[in-house]
């Protein structure tokens, strides 16, 4: 029987949590995706209706990479990285009903093109009104990779990887909260930010993205240590123990076991990608030459 919801209420139910859209690699689909304010004063579904955008505008509109710029309608970007230059694709969504508009509702067309590559992609939805940028919405965009395709290298650690390796995979497990731990914009974010890590340690012999950093075992661990310190941030700004007839609840108490754990997981990946840096580097360090053309040094 779970704790009552004032006791143990999880991490990341706000009406502001960053969306993550899920799709498969080389899916053709049309998904609906909910546009969402991140702004933890005005958090919650975004009312398109007032930048005038209805059943009719966003289908009128056309995307920002053709002749003409969005006039009323919502704008779809997806990039690989932050730094990339260009998009992996842009492409206005279609709103259908006004309660749709109401509700922050927006349907996207995928193509094929647009779920080739297997990743977690930064996704942003721009909102125009009479050719004018109002507002921009972050949101994941999950590919899920597809082994059946023969293209199909790396990819990224999946959503369901991380629940597994951290036994948080349905509500009934979590017997004391009836809810799953994590949520899917939070594993989605600490699937990322590892390879950030790496990218920005000296020496940058290479830079990944998440569709092709191929350790995964010291990724796992790092994305664990990540989830596992952020539970304890929660944990730890809510610790509050208390007694009810007679009773004494310290279900926050836990964070500092929390915090250690994830503390652990991280610093075992930073050890080994600076071990792995470092053998990178040395390896980039040699050259050989062959041929008769080419006698070696003496």
């Amino acid at each position: 029987m779970p704790f009552a919801a004032t006791c143990v209420d999880t991490v990341g139910t706000c009406g502001n949590s960053i969306q993550r859209v899920e799709i498969s690699q080389g899916a053709e689909d049309t998904l609906l995706i909910t546009l969402v304010d991140p702004n933890p004063e005005t958090g919650g579904p975004v009312d398109l209706t007032k930048y005038g955008i209805g059943p009719t505008s966003s289908s009128s509109s056309s995307s920002s990479s053709s002749s003409s710029t969005p006039v009323t309608g919502v704008e779809f970007v997806v990039k690989e990285m932050e730094y990339d230059t260009t998009p992996f694709f842009d492409k206005m969504g279609e709103v259908r009903t006004l309660e749709d508009a109401q509700a922050g509702k927006v349907y996207l067309e995928f193509t094929g093109l647009m779920t080739c590559k297997p990743g977690i992609w930064l996704g942003m939805a721009l909102i125009w009104q009479d050719d004018k940028l109002k507002k921009t919405i972050p949101f994941y965009l999950d590919v899920l990779p597809n082994l059946a395709m023969i293209n199909t290298t790396g990819g990224p650690l999946t959503y369901y990887d991380i629940r597994l390796a951290v036994r948080d995979t349905c509500p009934a497990i979590n017997y004391l909260l009836d809810a799953v731990d994590f949520h899917p914009h939070e594993i989605a974010a600490a699937i990322r930010w590892p390879i950030e890590y790496w990218n920005e340690s000296p020496p940058n012999i290479v830079s990944f993205t998440p569709m092709n950093f191929p350790f995964r075992y010291h990724w796992r661990q790092a994305v664990i240590g990540e989830l596992m310190c952020m539970v304890a941030y929660w944990l730890q700004r809510n610790n509050l123990d208390y007694s009810i007839a007679g009773l004494t609840v310290k279900d926050t108490a836990r964070w500092p076991e929390y915090m250690q754990m994830g503390e652990d997981k991280k610093k075992e990946y930073k050890d080994w990608a600076h071990q792995k840096s470092i053998e990178l580097n040395i390896k980039g360090g040699f050259r050989s030459l062959g041929g008769w053309r080419f006698p070696l040094y003496r």
